[in-house]
């Protein structure tokens, strides 16, 4: 049976709070109140596209512009355009809805999340999600209802602008960057002359600050295993997983999230697949170090299925262990993307590893995909050898500071 829906009350409309994330007021037939962590609340309504049955939102705007009353009107609106077998996105009763702004943009964004990924099926729900609320959050406002052809820079400019006041320079960049994909999608379409976007330099606005993670030195690895092994408060398995991260130069959630069924002894390699990974899948050589930690978590591992099991051995560890350890348990000034920072640093002052070696130990590309094609061990024995250096050093520290307890 479907869920049933207490439709809202004006009064509950009126008493939501902004919570740290994003929550939803449910009043049915697909409409909701989103209530942002900004303390914005937003009329969306959730529906499956006639002619594919694939989930989609549409946004009215935002509470109090918008009242109770206009939303559900919308909805019914909406409602009847789909029974009609329309795509409410792409459909009005406008005779230049073809032009509106909010039309041109859920032409591009369909088009475009079901494009590319990194599977070539389509972005991420996720991923997708957030591009096209910080268009609704910061461009509908401004242009909702407008003939996208009567649009110009210096109005995109402004807008820009404001988000520029407020600070927020890299989530301008990306809103920058979004709008343009969608401006270019319909110049290359045929509906514009031009992209007013393209014009827009770099210099116009101020740049974010490059961020580099917090990392420690290469001298600071004998502290790292000190306090590694001396702090209290880690638990066995954290204590592991930080070993595992460090020793395989791992993304946080990737070495978080390793499978059992990802290992694969006989060939001494870890794979991880694509949808784990950042752009591409990745092999990590199995060194002695590696296989020492794999058998001391295997000795206290329950279901089989992780590596590193979480609350109930169901789950791994959260992605976010390694990093509180650090910072709250071991005192150091270093983040868990650090611990890859500090691996790579340390090969090159201490063992010298060639450059190319180390961007592959960091799943960073080194070529283009052609050329990739043509060597897909990536130098696999050069980073063998590498990870065998780094695990001796580490573990003969490790051994150092043991005896020490």
């Amino acid at each position: 049976m479907p869920k049933i829906v207490t439709p809202l009350t004006l009064a509950q409309v009126k008493a939501a709070r902004a919570r740290d994330k994003i929550y939803k007021l449910p009043d049915g037939g697909g409409l909701a109140l989103w209530v942002l962590p900004s303390g914005k609340k937003s009329w969306r309504m959730q529906f499956r596209r006639p002619h594919d049955g694939r989930a989609d939102t549409l946004t009215l705007g935002l509470f109090p512009k918008f009242g109770l009353a206009d939303a559900r009107a919308w909805r019914d609106e909406v409602l009847k355009k789909i029974q009609n077998g329309q795509n409410p996105k792409l459909v009005s009763d406008d005779v230049s809805a073809r032009y509106r702004f909010e039309n041109c943009l859920a032409e591009w964004f369909e088009r475009w999340s079901r494009g590319g990924g990194k599977t070539g099926s389509g972005k991420s729900e996720k991923y997708a999600r957030q591009v096209l609320a910080a268009l609704e959050l910061n461009a509908m406002p401004v242009f909702k209802g407008r003939d996208i052809r009567t649009i110009k820079t210096a109005e995109i400019v402004d807008m820009l602008r404001a988000m520029e006041r407020r600070g927020v320079l890299e989530y301008l960049r990306r809103v920058k960057g979004n709008l343009n994909l969608m401006f270019d999608y319909h110049v290359a379409a045929g509906l514009l002359d031009s992209n007013p976007v393209a014009v827009i330099g770099k210099q116009v606005f101020d740049r974010p600050k490059e961020r580099h993670f917090a990392a420690l030195s290469p001298d600071d690895l004998p502290l790292l295993i000190e306090r590694l092994e001396t702090a209290d408060g880690i638990g066995d398995r954290a204590r592991l997983l930080v070993y595992w991260q460090l020793l395989s130069m791992t993304r946080p959630s990737e070495a978080a999230g390793a499978m059992l069924s990802e290992i694969d002894l006989a060939r001494g390699v870890w794979e991880i697949p694509i949808e784990r990974m950042k752009t591409r899948p990745h092999i990590v050589p199995l060194s002695s170090a590696l296989l020492q930690i794999y058998e001391e978590a295997m000795k206290i591992n329950v279901n089989g299925i992780y590596l590193f099991e979480g609350a109930g051995y169901t789950k791994p560890l959260d992605r976010e262990t390694v990093r509180l350890k650090l910072r709250n348990k071991m005192k150091l000034e270093t983040t868990a993307h650090g611990l890859r920072s500090l691996a790579r640093t340390y090969l090159r002052e201490k063992h010298k590893i060639r450059r190319d070696v180390g961007e592959l130990l960091l799943s960073h590309g080194i070529a283009d995909k052609t050329e990739r094609a043509y060597d897909r061990s990536e130098l696999l024995e050069e980073r063998r050898e590498a990870l065998e250096l780094w695990g001796r050093d580490v573990m003969d520290l490790r051994k150092k500071y043991r005896l020490k307890k």
